[in-house]
């Protein structure tokens, strides 16, 4: 079943350049052509509101990947427990980001601070919004959640700001490898088209940051983002004829 919108603001900001402008300037050779680099900040701090009626519930409770006896179990199933700043402050099930445009292609990030299924991981997911039924783009993107939060920096930077520091990632975070930022590329599709063994998704994540650090920095986490879009198509529909999307 298709979420309902969640939430749209401001707060985002993005700023971009070609692979072959960002080659001139490491002085290193690009693959890729003109395809741009977009660099974004996206400000995590708005639990994903619990939805409304009896449709939004049943979308939400389809879509939930947790046992569905924890579900039934909890009055608030948008809650995980305690944790972040105090003892008591409870911690949100999924964080989202505002919608955001890369190339006139809508995304947001969702975090899940004690991952997606609960534990001792904490995830992070981009997910397409697309315009239309059909559509797809193919992307690659990094991304490194980025605490401004006194329990993780000490200090503040140069001029005054606070200090801001990567929240690090417990794997190789993907290629190339790093401490701090994943790594990733793929088909993002409509949920009707979303067939992951083709390698089309409506959004796509990794739980590879440590829960009680990411929880303890609640309020004050962003994601850094580097995408790149390489291609778009739209009319992608496995129930056409000829059959397109995932099964084209």
């Amino acid at each position: 079943l298709p979420p309902p919108d969640t939430a749209t603001g401001q707060g985002v900001h993005v700023e971009g350049e070609t692979a072959e402008e960002q080659g001139r300037k490491t002085g290193e050779p690009t693959a890729t052509g003109p395809a741009a680099v977009h660099r974004l900040t996206v400000p995590l701090e708005t639990p994903r509101p619990r939805p409304a009626g009896f449709y939004g519930n049943l979308v939400e409770l389809w879509n939930d990947p947790r046992p569905v006896s924890s579900l039934i179990s909890t009055s608030d199933r948008s809650k995980v427990g305690s944790g972040g700043d105090g003892a008591e402050a409870q911690v949100p099930y999924c964080i989202v980001s505002d919608e955001f445009a890369v190339e006139d292609e809508s995304f947001r990030v969702l975090l899940y601070p004690r991952g997606r299924f609960g534990g001792s991981a904490a995830s992070a997911y981009l997910r397409y919004i697309p315009r239309a039924s059909g559509d797809e783009v193919d992307l690659a993107w990094k991304l490194t959640l980025v605490s401004r939060s006194g329990a993780i920096n000490s200090g503040t930077a140069s001029g005054g700001e606070t200090a801001r520091r990567p929240l690090g990632v417990v794997t190789a975070g993907g290629l190339p490898r790093s401490n701090t930022t994943w790594s990733a590329a793929m088909t993002f599709a409509t949920e009707l088209e979303s067939v992951e063994s083709t390698g089309r998704t409506a959004d796509w994540g990794s739980t590879i940051w440590d829960a009680e650090e990411v929880c303890s920095s609640l309020g004050s986490i962003e994601a850094e983002l580097e995408m790149t879009v390489f291609a778009r198509r739209s009319g992608e529909n496995s129930l056409a004829l000829p059959p397109g999307g995932a099964l084209g």
